[in-house]
């Protein structure tokens, strides 16, 4: 058994390929993820909003803390995407809200399906 092959190890050669359904539907995941992400976007507030949307907007501008519990997590990558030069902040971080709702979206596909 000389030369390397994946014989030795008694995998066949196939170990760390993966089915091609599995590709298959984490490609369709991916692509429902990205209909939705566009979805969100064309739909997407580009101002302020009224109540706890508006005091999110706020902390994650100035990096601050919302009204208890705080959700430091939220607050935190709001502001990284307040930082990127596109739209108002508001804006952007309502793009964050459609940027974690497209994920779910897509991973919610993949956890039922795999």
């Amino acid at each position: 058994m000389a030369g390397g092959s994946n014989d030795e190890k008694g995998t066949g050669g196939n170990a760390a390929s993966t089915p091609p359904r599995v590709k298959l539907r984490v490609g369709v995941g991916v692509a429902i993820g990205t209909v939705s992400l566009l979805l969100y976007t064309i739909t997407l507030a580009p101002d302020i909003l009224s109540h706890d949307v508006a005091d999110w907007q706020g902390a994650a501008a100035v990096a601050g803390i919302g009204h208890p519990p705080g959700s430091p997590a939220y607050t935190l990558v709001g502001w990284l995407f307040t930082l990127v030069p596109l739209g108002s902040v508001p804006e952007r971080v309502n793009f964050l809200s459609a940027v974690v709702g497209a994920a779910g979206v897509a991973a919610l596909y993949c956890f039922i399906l795999l």
